[in-house]
């Protein structure tokens, strides 16, 4: 059979870009009709890997296996030696989504155009995330969801559950923003423009604090690393100005609630963390297990010293709002340190694609992850946690980029160099 029969790798493709696409309306989604992306992607991964052996032909392998296996390996053990592991096991449903989502990326991503598809759909995902923000500003309700309108939780959410939840917008603009070196046509200038300004608005709005540190923490990244400092500057001057406009009319409370950035004394997350230290001290190695913060939560917090006169979060608290606190509570030292090991050796890939010479996508797409894996960890002192499934899908999507860099597989036309006849040449067709 002729490998063009075997159409594995297009199949994980396209159905991870799918998954991504589902984001703006997943809640709007019966779960079978979600998951069928999921079902592609595992099928495409499937045929991809047996027609490989088969042939004896095959991508890229596949890399940063070891950290992955003990960052897994970390989570395996807190689960066993968990307080319930029963209900650690039960909680931890999205895991093999992450996992899935680690090798899939780095199956389907494996040269520039298919970076580039995936760039155009998370630029797809942010403007929708946008529009519907924006929308639900102006009207009170969303085009994609069915929650409370903003009228009356007067925070944006889009389409997403939480408010907060926007934080994933600081994850993907960086990487939807890469076409802009590839393509500088006015009209994917103006998506872009267009993009970030409505990203802007609806993350002013939200009320999501930690949205707002890992966006600015990501746009700065990227005006300090790339090359597209005069459309990423225009843009920020965009939201400047959108600031101004949230703050003369208080849009969302925008006044107080950046006023209480600097109101310690007052922050529910400082008792939360204060108890998550102590679920630590009291389960070093191994913690509590996974995904069982809120059940220890108000029993721990009986017994965690406290600041005179500091008032706790006396209710159903979830998780840390702390990955890296998350991580020592319900997975102890062992489960930092997993962690660390994986999020390093990303980290390092990145640092080597930045640090060559090259003037291409390779360093384009480099730039890019730096300023995602940037929001990422901030935002991670704050807020995030591997309770979420956005959150699992996107960490290991960045860590499966990070890992396909030093094998990307990249043009002349990409590299900025000239073809063999001295003319340039035009990207393949996305």
């Amino acid at each position: 059979m002729h490998t063009s029969f075997w159409p594995g790798r297009p199949l994980v493709q396209w159905g991870l870009l799918a998954y991504l696409l589902e984001i703006p309306f997943a809640r709007g989604l019966e779960p079978w009709l979600r998951d069928i992306p999921l079902l592609v992607v595992s099928i495409g991964l499937i045929l991809g890997l047996l027609n490989d052996r088969r042939t004896e032909r095959s991508g890229p392998p596949f890399e940063l296996k070891w950290p992955a296996l003990v960052f897994l390996t970390s989570f395996a053990i807190a689960i066993a030696v968990s307080e319930h592991p029963d209900g650690s096991l039960d909680r931890a449903m999205y895991l093999p989504i992450g996992v899935l989502a680690f090798f899939a990326a780095q199956y389907a991503f494996i040269d520039v155009s298919a970076f580039r598809r995936l760039s155009l759909v998370l630029l797809g995902v942010v403007l929708l995330i946008g529009i519907d923000g924006s929308f639900q500003l102006a009207t009170g309700e969303s085009l994609l969801g069915h929650w409370p309108s903003y009228a009356v939780t007067n925070r944006t959410r889009a389409s997403l559950p939480h408010p907060n939840d926007l934080s994933i917008l600081a994850l993907l603009l960086p990487i939807a923003f890469v076409p802009l070196r590839i393509d500088t046509s006015r009209w994917v200038l103006g998506i872009l423009g267009a993009a970030l300004s409505l990203v802007v608005l609806t993350v002013i709005t939200s009320q999501s604090r930690n949205t707002w540190i890992g966006l600015v923490c990501g746009l700065l990244v990227l005006v300090v690393l790339s090359r597209m400092r005069k459309p990423l500057l225009a843009g920020a001057f965009v939201g400047v100005v959108l600031a101004f406009v949230a703050w003369s009319f208080d849009l969302g409370q925008f006044r107080d609630r950046l006023a209480s950035l600097s109101q310690l004394g007052q922050e529910g997350r400082i008792g939360i963390w204060l108890t998550s230290l102590e679920m630590w001290k009291e389960h070093p190695w191994f913690g509590i297990g996974p995904n069982l913060f809120a059940d220890f939560y108000l029993d721990t917090l009986s017994r965690t010293p406290l600041p005179d006169g500091y008032r706790p979060e006396l209710t159903f608290i979830p998780w840390a709002h702390n990955l890296y606190l998350e991580a020592l509570a319900e997975r102890g030292a062992v489960g930092l340190l997993g962690f660390l090991v994986i999020v390093s050796a990303a980290l390092r890939r990145v640092g080597l694609s930045l640090g060559r010479r090259s003037r291409g996508a390779e360093r384009d797409y480099a730039v890019a992850l730096a300023a995602s894996w940037a929001a990422f960890l901030v935002m991670g002192l704050f807020d995030l946690t591997f309770y979420k499934d956005w959150v699992w899908l996107i960490f290991w999507v960045l860590v499966a980029l990070s890992a396909r860099l030093s094998t990307l597989r990249v043009g002349d036309a990409e590299r900025g160099q000239p073809a063999p006849s001295g003319k340039p040449t035009s990207l393949p067709a996305g």
